[in-house]
């Protein structure tokens, strides 16, 4: 297997588009810029399974003790997909929200927008009835300049949203996946996964620091098992290095790439370059 970097990463960083600021609050376009998942198909149920129904982890509270908000999650494995929605703004449409349950009950929640731009990253910790944290919108022009950050304080909605499915059709996760955490100078990353045969698919993956380094952490087209309207997840394995063996997993509309055996450590990809993070589907 032969691992190359790619050539032409800088001219494209600008084709790509996720602290401070204790008395702003962000403005109506600012905060519903996301992706509305109303297409997004909850679980169905028939009669029967309707007495058992499955409800979201749901929550209302503000932002920076001003900013209304009301969201909820359907959690699956270590990762958990659902919506916010800004109580302020005139349409209130909700906006996509993927995140991961990290260590010590801590919540790393990514806003996205249709074409996978972060528009807001929640930082929660939840302790029984009650979570806290920040919310941080990245500044548009990179890490260099500083974005928005209000603290989170929320509690447990008595609001009935059903579970989501996060269970993937196996048969549609072969597409294009990314995530941009801001316009230009910011982190990126991009996977694809294409149907080669019914027993195997072309696999790439790209990950970009942020400015000033722009490092590279990537693994260029190559051929993967997976058994197609079968297997939603694989594990890639790199001859060169244990440490950077990684696995990729699918759900619905979006994926999970995380190491398997600890951090992929320097030496192998660019300083602080990561193929690991969640990466919402887009094509």
């Amino acid at each position: 297997m032969k691992i190359t970097f790619y050539s032409i990463l800088a001219s494209a960083l600008f084709l790509f588009g996720a602290c401070s600021g204790d008395s702003e609050t962000p403005s109506n376009s600012e905060l519903s810029e996301g992706v509305s998942s109303d297409s997004l198909a909850l679980s169905t149920s028939s009669e029967k399974d309707k007495i058992e129904m499955k409800y979201a982890h749901a929550w209302e509270g503000k932002l920076n003790g001003k900013i209304p908000v009301f969201f909820h999650y359907t959690i699956k494995d270590s990762v958990l997909s659902g919506e916010v929605t800004y109580m302020n703004t005139k349409a209130k449409k909700p906006i996509r929200i993927i995140g991961e349950i990290l260590p010590n009950n801590f919540y790393h929640i990514l806003e996205f927008d249709s074409k996978g731009m972060i528009t807001g990253i929640w930082s929660l910790t939840i302790k029984g009835d009650r979570c806290n944290g920040t919310w941080y919108a990245p500044s548009q022009s990179g890490w260099s300049e500083p974005g928005k950050e209000f603290k989170v304080g929320a509690q447990k909605s008595d609001s009935l949203v059903p579970e989501w499915d996060l269970n993937p059709d196996p048969e549609k996760v072969f597409g294009y996946y990314q995530y941009n955490y801001t316009k230009e100078n910011g982190n990126i990353g991009h996977l694809s996964l294409e149907k080669l045969t019914d027993y195997n698919a072309n696999f790439e993956i790209l990950g970009l620091a942020s400015a000033p380094g722009f490092n590279i952490a990537s693994i260029e087209e190559t051929t993967v098992d997976f058994v197609g309207g079968k297997d939603t997840e694989f594990d890639f394995e790199l001859d060169e290095s244990d440490e950077c063996d990684f696995n990729v997993k699918f759900y619905k509309g979006f994926a999970h790439v995380q190491y398997t055996n600890g951090y992929c450590a320097d030496g192998y990809f660019g300083h602080n370059a990561t193929v690991e993070g969640i990466f919402l589907k887009t094509k």
